[in-house]
């Protein structure tokens, strides 16, 4: 005959498995409609990074772009625009969910309401990259210093083959943002329907709970990345963006590649070196009131040492100046 602790024991154990089986049926649902999303758009065949002639210099000789924390950027904003839906949802009913009220969302993202002895929270971080497919003014203005930078123009398609890293263009519709949330909390519900009905206890039925709620804010914090305010629509941006977790319980971590450090503006920059693929430098645009010139030899020797070849340098018609 089990002891009352052998019994508890193997309710613990029921649980556990209960819930492992929850994350990665779930997970695993959520990971395959996010990687739908980055379908949404049709890639252009050429993106471009704005920099200064110092980048241009360190992107050539390094062969490597930096992907910077998302919370470490200009605007800290972008990065909370996801969660920002979520709770407006919540209250306003445009995205609430049947089974997780919005306190009790808050609850769980707050790290108040969590499973018994679990103490994994864990620590979401995404980096990013800016692209876009345009030779536009507002990114002259805003990342080409006044038009006296440079563009890099990359093929799209190899930077969409970067290991770790994702692809996308960044969604400004306010009402495609809203959408996307209101899909990943019907999932949700779809999946504590079916666990629901095969729920032991009450104590598994809430289980399935907090997890499910706990993935769904995993996920819309890992969507950020991919929604900017409509403000914002101008730039018409493209992004490279991986997340990564680190559990605050011990010392594991899911790692994209080492972290490195910068500082800008006086803020502390945690940043990733993406390496490039051979040959996805395809050519160098020179701001409209750039110094160097069209048949810069500067230009020319920089590529050959640091390329081995040589790519079209044009100049921007966009008449931007500092």
């Amino acid at each position: 005959m089990s002891t009352p602790e052998e019994i508890r024991t193997s309710r613990a154990a029921s649980l556990l498995s209960l819930i492992e089986r929850a994350v990665a049926l779930l997970g695993s649902e959520i990971d395959a409609y996010l990687e739908k999303m980055l379908e949404r758009s049709e890639r252009p065949q050429v993106l471009f990074h704005f920099t200064d002639c110092a980048g241009l210099m360190g992107i050539l000789q390094s062969q490597t772009l930096w992907a910077s924390l998302a919370t470490a950027l200009n605007d800290a904003s972008e990065t909370t625009l996801a969660s920002e839906l979520l709770a407006f949802g919540g209250p306003m009913a445009i995205t609430r969910s049947r089974h997780l009220p919005y306190d009790f969302l808050e609850r769980v993202s707050n790290g108040e309401l969590r499973l018994k002895d679990d103490d994994r929270s864990t620590d979401y971080r995404t980096y990013v990259s800016s692209l876009c497919a345009k030779d536009v003014g507002v990114h002259w203005m805003q990342y080409g210093h006044g038009g006296t930078g440079v563009a890099i123009e990359f093929d799209a398609s190899m930077l969409a083959s970067l290991p770790q890293f994702r692809l996308c263009k960044v969604v400004y519709d306010t009402n495609e943002q809203f959408s996307c949330i209101r899909d990943l909390i019907g999932i949700v519900d779809k999946f504590i329907d079916s666990c629901l009905t095969t729920a032991a206890s009450a104590q598994e039925a809430e289980a399935i709970k907090i997890t499910a709620a706990t993935l769904l804010h995993s996920f819309v914090k890992m969507i950020a990345p991919q929604m900017k305010s409509v403000v914002f629509s101008a730039e018409d941006e493209w992004r490279l963006f991986s997340s990564e977790m680190r559990a605050k319980s011990n010392s594991t971590s899911e790692s994209t590649r080492p972290t490195k450090f910068r500082t800008t503006a006086n803020r502390l920059v945690p940043y990733k070196e993406l390496r490039l693929p051979a040959g996805s430098i395809k050519g160098i645009k020179l701001g409209f009131s750039c110094s160097l010139r069209d048949d810069e030899q500067a230009l020319r020797v920089l590529m050959d040492e640091c390329l081995n070849k040589q790519v079209p340098i044009k100049r921007s018609h966009v008449a931007v100046r500092p």
